[in-house]
């Protein structure tokens, strides 16, 4: 099975049951013991709809088309991936920014490039309970937070704003939720005061009908939140592989 995430606008309301059905839909499809095996690795620990698109390339077959056989596995954050796509367990991965500069700093030796463009505007955000008192970052000294996983993109960036808002990180506990039905529980019985996921997290919430409202983040209203990513040598060796699976997973994102 294999996905990724488009465009979040047009997976909320309506289209969402349409790609949960499609989801559903799709089988281990994979090519026809010709084609070329690739493993592709995304940040999320569980299916959803905002990695729709991945599903639509796989069961329209773009990437049969182009001869691949494309396996997805899932990592709890880029983190994760980086390390799969540095070591060669993956090909490529939907990474976000952070890990790959971070990974180009003297010593580090973890030499990622991007070939793709995925995640063109910024996912991550931090939110609240609609009745909460917590009306800006500055109010989140002495809180909890919760995240997906303490090592997600969606922590650093909360960090981050504290930062450039003056408050002192450890001032703020920042706990592992999980998803769904363990995000919701978290919220609906106070175990955490606002919450630092990404888009389609906070969109699930609020279909259950959990009312959030958004938290202003400093200095993140113009980041991007990355793309596919692949060792520098690896894409000079075998450009014709990352320009195929750039091509159908492209191709999902027009489908979607």
């Amino acid at each position: 099975m294999t996905m990724t995430r488009v465009s979040r606008k047009v997976l909320q309301g309506g289209a969402v049951l349409m790609f949960t059905s499609l989801l559903a839909a799709c089988g281990g499809s994979g090519g026809d013991g010709g084609d070329q095996q690739v493993s592709m690795t995304l940040a999320t620990p569980t299916w959803n709809a905002g990695i729709a698109s991945i599903a639509v390339s796989q069961e329209m077959g773009y990437f049969e088309d182009e001869g691949l056989d494309v396996e997805i596995i899932l990592a709890d954050s880029a983190t994760t991936q980086v390390q799969q796509i540095a070591t060669g367990q993956v090909a490529t991965g939907a990474v976000s920014p952070e890990p790959v500069i971070l990974g180009r700093e003297p010593g580090k030796n973890l030499d990622l490039t991007y070939f793709m463009s995925y995640y063109k505007d910024n996912i991550y955000g931090l939110r609240v309970p609609a009745d909460s008192d917590i009306t800006s970052i500055e109010d989140l000294e002495g809180k909890t937070v919760g995240a997906i996983s303490l090592a997600s993109a969606s922590v650093t960036q909360a960090q981050v704003g504290l930062r450039e808002a003056g408050v002192p990180e450890d001032s703020v506990t920042f706990v592992a939720i999980g998803t769904g039905g363990q995000q919701a529980t978290a919220v609906e019985n106070g175990q955490v005061d606002a919450l630092a996921l990404l888009d389609t997290s906070f969109q699930v919430l609020e279909n259950q009908g959990i009312e959030l409202r958004e938290i202003e983040v400093p200095g993140t209203d113009m980041l991007t939140s990355g793309g596919l990513a692949a060792r520098t040598g690896d894409l000079e060796e075998d450009r014709e592989l990352y320009v195929k699976l750039g091509r159908a997973i492209a191709k999902g994102v027009v489908f979607s």
